[in-house]
């Protein structure tokens, strides 16, 4: 393991190749066994191998392996909200599923930030296979959602330009007159 390209935790030291695990043990690749008292910091908390849950994946796999939440749902993720806000103290009415606590946290500041600080603004996708309208050409579809883009963020941001302009040019007269 001497010739690893992995930026482990160590600088000096490479890990242990782990290679199985059954259960709280993990067999490393010369046959060392170790409690894994750590778990993934908590998130393999029933074990590696656990027959339930090899069976649950499996099932959901030879199904559905993954959709981009951005488009679609899936009936597992619409159960398992269901199931969370059920016994979810009052007024939370929503579940938002991420794959780990940095991205929790990174999407819990998002989303805090638009509904505190910032009006939510979007435009259209540049996807022509679902928003191009069926009389448009490509050309024209494009500068439809450019003359968009520039409503929603170019011209705005003029103005504010200007007005912080504006607000400079009349302090600059102002301490031009008081001096």
């Amino acid at each position: 393991m001497s010739g690893t390209r992995v930026f482990h935790r160590h600088l000096h030291h490479t890990p242990p190749l782990a290679v199985g695990g059954s259960g709280v043990w993990l067999t490393d690749s010369a046959g060392k066994q170790y409690l894994d008292a750590s778990g993934g910091a908590a998130v393999s908390c029933l074990g590696h191998g656990h027959p339930d849950v090899l069976a649950a994946m499996h099932t959901q796999i030879d199904s559905l392996a993954y959709a981009h939440t951005r488009f679609f749902t899936t009936q597992v993720a619409e159960d398992l909200a269901q199931h969370l806000i059920e016994r979810a103290p009052d007024g939370m009415s929503h579940a938002y599923f991420v794959s780990g606590g940095s991205e929790g946290i990174e999407a819990a500041m998002k989303m805090a930030r638009q509904y505190f600080v910032v009006p939510a603004t979007h435009v259209s996708a540049c996807y022509p296979y679902r928003e191009q309208e069926k009389q448009e050409t490509p050309e024209q579809y494009g500068l439809r959602l450019a003359r968009e883009v520039d409503a929603t963020f170019y011209l705005p941001a003029l103005v504010l330009i200007g007005l912080v302009w504006l607000t400079q040019g009349v302090r600059m007269r102002a301490r031009t007159v008081t001096a």
